[in-house]
């Protein structure tokens, strides 16, 4: 079984600055520094007319089921997959555990007027007998206890530019 999550947001810059700024690789950086990493590091692995691959590699503090372990780092690489005419982005995880825990999901960056609606899908799925389902609900309760701080580094990000 997994567990979902959908994040919405109007902003009131364009979709497509709202996309630029998703894919900018500073903004990576700050984005998953504002989830702990220690170090970050951005990497375009194709990009044509309508598609980028970006791959965003981090040590990171390790998550275990008593909590975060900030004493012991751990890598784990972050695919980015955007459709640039359809402003979507598909991401997936892939930390020390492996396929064991899946984490993944879209964005969806919408006209809305003058401004855009930016919309983030989460799937968290945990193949590990009798205790998955709660290490979902744990990681989909992390993800929104940050929201905000993610929230808050994007508003700082578009202002700035």
């Amino acid at each position: 079984m997994s567990k979902t999550l959908s994040v919405r947001r109007r902003l009131s810059q364009s979709p497509d600055q709202v996309l630029r700024l998703l894919m900018a690789p500073e903004f990576l950086v700050a984005r998953h520094e504002a989830d702990g990493a220690r170090e970050v590091q951005v990497r375009e692995v194709s990009r044509d007319g309508a598609r980028v691959v970006q791959e965003v590699i981090v040590q990171e503090p390790a998550h275990t089921m008593t909590g975060v372990d900030a004493d012991r780092l751990v890598q784990a690489v972050t695919t980015y997959e955007w459709d640039l005419a359809a402003r979507r982005g598909r991401w997936s995880y892939l930390g020390p555990h492996g396929k064991m825990i899946r984490l993944g999901g879209e964005f969806h960056v919408d006209p809305d007027g003058t401004g855009a609606v930016f919309r983030a899908d989460f799937e968290v799925t945990v193949r590990v007998p009798l205790l998955g389902s709660r290490i979902e609900k744990r990681i989909i309760d992390e993800i929104q206890a940050g929201q905000p701080k993610v929230d808050a580094l994007v508003e700082e990000h578009l202002r700035g530019r």
